[in-house]
């Protein structure tokens, strides 16, 4: 699942109002992983607690998580004894990488409250924070889903990063954006 990342092009163009307009990528590739840890920020996504399809988009503040900490509790599951933590540690295991490991390519969110995160339908969706120096919107993850669902308190939702340098690479040489946002 690593860089699943794709582009769609729409036939016509999007007319921005006040309720659509787009939004930004992040400016350049970051080589911290750690640069946004503990920082806010909001999933927006069809998902639903039900699974069914949802017409509503759904938001949910979450705060993203250091790099270490969401390895750990990784970790936790692996070595659980508990028939619960195994079969979490199997969902995480078909998104982590040959070692087993949190790599650079994602990011780990955790919920400030209980039954906040990702739910079923949220997949592709967005993760976006405020620039500490621009103020502005800036999308920095796609939904990859999460181990416990529409729940980030104890177990963490994990997204591709998009200010990973191959993935705003890959981004930026495929899109065909008339503006820089």
């Amino acid at each position: 699942v690593y860089f699943d990342v794709a582009i769609i092009e729409m036939d016509k163009p999007v007319t921005f109002s006040f309720t659509i307009h787009p939004i930004c990528l992040p400016k350049v590739p970051n080589t911290d992983i750690d640069s946004v840890q503990n920082i806010p920020a909001t999933l927006s996504g069809y998902g639903s607690k039900s699974g069914e399809t949802s017409t509503v988009i759904h938001y949910s503040p979450l705060t993203i998580m250091r790099q270490k900490e969401c390895e750990e509790l990784m970790f936790d599951l692996k070595t659980s004894n508990s028939e619960f933590g195994q079969d979490l540690w199997r969902k995480a295991e078909s998104i982590l990488d040959s070692e087993r490991k949190i790599s650079n390519e994602l990011i780990c969110t955790k919920a400030p409250i209980e039954e906040l995160g990702t739910c079923p339908g949220d997949s592709g969706s967005s993760l976006i924070m405020e620039d500490p120096d621009s103020k502005r919107q800036v999308q920095i993850g796609i939904v990859y889903g999460s181990l416990a669902q529409c729940n980030d308190q104890k177990y963490p939702s994990l997204y591709a990063r998009l200010d990973n340098y191959n993935i705003l690479s890959f981004i930026r040489e495929h899109s065909h954006m008339t503006s820089d946002f």
